[in-house]
């Protein structure tokens, strides 16, 4: 079930429905076909396969958008068919057909590629998709193209490479009793550990990175590539269902389980002017701590600077200030970072950690490809130490997880840092909420790079991108929609937003991440504009008002459907936030938890809540366990611990 048309503005920030997955049950296998993708693929109620579809990439690796001319979906004398014709859209074109078969317990992709002109590409063709839950750290036997066997795993830590090269086929069990082998034809395949990108796959492409690109598909030529997925275990057409969601998700609240809260920050470019948004956005949400990026390559910095530091002494909330610093390539780290120092002593501006690196470290690098000829990040981080006795020096990546993953800190830091963005390979509302399955493989990728006990900050996360390490800038997204590698994605301004906010908060805090900054007090990552408030403001807002040292446990009955944090307050009651992470109604029923108020912020409350700071806090009384939430609707809940007397 997907939300009505007119809802889509409240739930996405664009007027482009999401589109309508088509439930498919055919001998052995259950999915669904989902935008001319196969999404969740399953067996014996086990899912075998996250996906597998058809990705065109441009020359600068974004994701052209696929017009589909013909779709069509059919039985015929036992087998199952899905067939689509399609062309990109944009400069150059390319024809695509796209066919699915099942048929005795075989299912059979084929894709067919030609331009009438030639088109220019960095990678086009079929992409498989592994879970990563149940599949990370488990066995793999891959067949190569020159008929030798390799037994391997899938990683269980993030692999910063491709954990397979060369695979003809590969093998896995999924669960005891079901073993699932995928053949590939018509090209030389790889895998990728998507979780590199907080995408909840191993993904299997075509080309290897290795091959110059772009590369052309010339006029004339026709490519063909075909995956066969192949089942030994349940017979065909015997296959249980996969179970139906459970009409009730349990929430529970352990008042015994306490550890403490993430610090909440925000994002803030330097290079964005501050406008009065940006200010109610400070004054309004009050973070722990801003993560302010500037760019000393700029010859404004110290206008931006100055800026800055006017804001944070008019808004007067006592925010504490990380600095992301991009330094020239060419500049001599020290001297660079002293003019810094020297011009933040003026402005009477104290940073508690800096995190600075040479501007060829915004670029993504493969772990075994050429690195950049300038001051590596653990001399400038020695460097920081030097000009900035007072402040912590960072090590990691003002980028994401993938380039700290390529290019671990090997020298002292003082805390780890990167930051992560949910719309790399895929723009759906279905992968972007799925990212979210990715951050706790992040973290704990991430802890294991350094000594026990050192502080762990991410950095300004949000759905969109800030920067590009892997072409030359991110994606204009104009007509505000559902577009990878675009910085200003719709649903920041949505309840889609809410919801994946509070859950992306909910993992660092299960994770035990000490500091995390989500959205931004401007652009890019905004939680308001000039008509209103935005639904992520209203839960920033409630997150950052959570005593950090008063966090209890949750756990939810169905972590991929809902999301929750809770804190004891200052008043002695418990404070519970709970998310729908998808896009129909789902019922929870609150356990360890005796409830007293409850507030509501979904699409039925939008226009009110646009326009109301305080729309959390107008609690109403209520004291029944149930609550509906409606399509990524965010509850806050108070109560106490039962028997409690407050």
């Amino acid at each position: 079930m997907h939300p009505n048309p007119s809802d889509a503005e409240a739930l996405f920030g664009t007027d482009a429905a999401p589109p309508s997955p088509m439930a498919i049950r055919a001998g052995a296998f259950e999915l669904a076909v989902d935008d001319g993708w196969l999404r969740h693929i399953h067996v014996g109620g086990t899912e075998i396969l996250r996906g597998i579809g058809l990705t065109i990439r441009d020359d600068q690796w974004g994701t052209c958008l696929l017009q589909r001319e013909e779709t069509s979906a059919h039985r015929d004398d036992g087998t199952w068919v899905f067939r689509f014709e399609a062309t990109t859209a944009g400069a150059g074109t390319l024809a695509a057909a796209f066919e699915a078969r099942i048929r005795d317990g075989e299912l059979t992709v084929t894709a067919r590629l030609s331009s009438p002109g030639g088109f220019t590409t960095s990678r086009s063709g079929l992409v498989v998709l592994h879970p990563i839950e149940g599949v990370a750290g488990s066995p793999a036997t891959v067949m190569h193209t020159d008929g030798g066997d390799e037994d391997g795993r899938f990683p269980d830590r993030i692999s910063p490479g491709q954990p397979f090269f060369d695979i003809a086929a590969i093998r896995h069990q999924p669960r005891p009793g079901i073993t699932v082998e995928c053949a590939f034809e018509g090209d030389v395949f790889e895998m990728e550990d998507q979780r590199n990108w907080t995408d909840a796959s191993f993904k299997t492409y075509n080309r290897p990175l290795a091959w110059p690109t772009p590369y052309r598909i010339e006029a004339g030529e026709t490519v063909v590539q075909r995956v066969r997925v192949r089942i030994d275990g349940p017979a065909s057409g015997d296959a249980p269902a996969t179970p139906g969601e459970r009409a009730v998700v349990p929430v529970h609240v352990d008042h015994d389980a306490r550890s403490p809260l993430p610090a909440l920050g925000m994002g803030h470019d330097l290079g964005e002017p501050v406008s009065e948004t940006v200010r109610q956005t400070l004054a309004g949400i009050r973070p722990d701590h801003l993560q302010m990026r500037v760019d000393l390559r700029s010859r404004s910095a110290a206008d931006h600077l100055r800026a800055a530091a006017a804001m944070l002494d008019d808004v007067g909330t006592g925010t504490g200030v990380n600095l992301g610093v991009i330094l020239p390539d060419d500049a001599e780290p020290r001297a660079a970072l002293q003019w810094l120092a020297d011009t933040l002593e003026e402005l009477g501006m104290a940073p508690s950690g800096v995190l600075a690196l040479p501007a060829a470290y915004l670029r993504s690098h493969q772990p075994d490809g050429q690195w950049p000829g300038t001051a590596t990040p653990d001399a400038v981080t020695e460097a920081v130490r030097g000009v900035f006795p007072h402040a912590a020096a960072g090590g990691g990546m003002l980028t994401y997880f993938t380039e700290l993953n390529r290019c671990p800190p090997r020298g002292r830091i003082d805390f780890l840092t990167h930051a992560t963005a949910a719309i790399v390979h895929a723009a759906d509302d279905v992968s972007v909420m799925e990212t979210l399955e990715a951050l706790p493989h992040v973290f704990r990728s991430a802890r294991a790079m350094v000594p026990t006990g050192t502080p762990y900050r991410v950095g300004m996360s949000a759905i969109g991108m800030w920067s590009n390490p892997y072409g030359v800038r991110t994606f204009d997204n104009r007509d505000r929609l559902r577009v990878p590698m675009a910085r200003n994605d719709p649903r920041q301004t949505a309840q889609f937003a809410a919801a994946w906010n509070l859950g992306y908060y909910a993992r660092a805090r299960a994770a035990g991440v000490d500091a995390v900054a989500l959205s931004s007090l401007g652009a890019p990552f905004p939680t308001m504009d000039a008509r209103g408030l935005y639904p992520v403001f209203h839960v920033l807002r409630g997150l950052a008002r959570a005593p950090r040292d008063r966090g209890v446990g949750t756990a939810t009955g169905d972590p991929q459907r809902v999301d929750a944090v809770a804190w004891t307050r200052t008043d002695g009651r418990a404070e519970l936030w709970i998310a729908n992470r998808r896009p129909e109604t789902t019922l929870v029923r609150i356990e360890g938890l005796d409830v007293k108020e409850v507030q509501c912020l979904d699409a039925t409350v939008a226009a009110s809540a646009r326009g109301a700071r305080d729309w959390m806090d107008r609690t109403a009384a209520m004291a029944v366990p149930e609550a509906t939430l409606p399509p990524y609707g965010v509850r806050r809940v108070i109560g106490t611990a039962p028997g409690q007397e407050v």
